[in-house]
């Protein structure tokens, strides 16, 4: 019976203490970025969103750091589907017969204009990927709206070398245009991101 208690006492002990471990910063420096903007991730879930980024920027050669701090102006890294209601112009059309005893009774259509409300969705993911870039990059709405983060993460990253080999002319700043190439929006998007960069 002691055996035993000790035995599970050992357990406790092992389990507390690797649940405490705190994880080395030099080594994983994108898992603490994540976690400095967002302490109350889970830590599986930074440490799996902070490996794929890894993954994904060193086979394409991008900024990891770049890809955390657009993540959080987009999303706060949260993988979520912004939405928005308006208003859709829309014919309303109706078919009236005109009787006349014949087999060949005249059809009329009567079309009424009308503004519907409908609700869109407009941009997608942890990155936003605006439905024009979805069409653009082929992107696969269904694994970005089933929220697959692996592959979520590599979309986003492979758009973001295509438009940084756009605008290599900014040099380091290439990265800006990920919003935008227009110079006032692609500035403005600058110093948004630059909020969650690391000095």
């Amino acid at each position: 019976m002691r055996f035993l208690l000790f035995s599970l006492l050992l357990a406790v002990s092992f389990l507390s203490t690797s649940a405490s471990k705190k994880v080395d910063c030099n080594q994983h420096k994108i898992y603490c970025h994540i976690k400095l903007l967002r302490p109350d991730m889970a830590k599986n879930n930074a440490m799996e969103l902070s490996n794929l980024i890894y993954k994904y920027s060193r086979k394409y050669g991008t900024d990891p750091h770049i890809t955390v701090a657009i993540g959080m102006q987009e999303s706060g890294l949260n993988s979520v589907h912004r939405k928005t209601t308006g208003l859709i112009y829309r014919e309303k059309c109706h078919n009236f017969v005109e009787e006349s005893g014949s087999q060949s009774d005249r059809v009329d259509k009567l079309c009424i204009p009308s503004l519907i409300e409908e609700t869109i969705y407009t941009d997608f993911g942890m990155f936003q990927f605006h439905h024009r870039t979805i069409e653009a990059y082929q992107v696969d709405l269904h694994r970005v709206f089933t929220h697959d983060l692996e592959y979520i993460v590599e979309a986003h990253i492979k758009i973001l070398k295509k438009k940084v080999g756009y605008c290599k002319h900014h040099k380091k700043d290439a990265w800006t245009c990920y919003h935008s190439v227009n110079k006032s929006k692609r500035l403005l998007y600058k110093s948004l991101v630059e909020r969650y960069l690391l000095n």
